[in-house]
């Protein structure tokens, strides 16, 4: 029955990791990962000539999205508070005051899988594919 559990505990740990990896000061890298595989959930920009989120109630919309390699993006904050979109490891930081809308560059960008965060608000997350 213990055998039972700890190999059930180590599948969902398994199911439920992600490309980032955790450094030496307990933050995670953004390096790109490689791969052909998108996020099943991800909303596709590619043909949008301004691609855009929406922060509401404290989540990104939509917090899967892909996006053409020198895309810009156009990020509309409707919550009472200030947030950032950040790719930790980048020149991605574009902060967003509260009731605002701010664009941000990601000519920077190589293709690959990117996950991002409000740096204020450490939960909100999200990933950017770059094709």
């Amino acid at each position: 029955m213990k055998r039972a559990l700890i190999g059930m505990v180590l599948l969902v740990l398994v199911g439920c990791s992600s490309s980032s990896s955790t450094t030496a000061s307990g933050g995670t890298s953004s390096a790109p990962s490689e791969g052909g595989s998108v996020p099943a959930n991800c909303t596709d920009l590619t043909s949008s000539s301004k691609p855009s989120v929406t922060i509401s109630g404290f989540a990104f919309d939509p917090s899967c999205l892909i996006i053409k390699s020198g895309s810009s993006l156009t990020l509309t904050n409707k919550d009472s508070a200030d947030h950032t979109l950040t790719i930790s490891g980048t020149s991605v930081d574009i902060s967003v005051p509260a009731g605002k809308s701010a664009n941000g560059n990601l000519t920077g960008l190589a293709p690959g899988t990117y996950q991002f965060n409000c740096t204020i608000h450490p939960s909100m997350t999200g990933t950017i594919v770059v094709q």
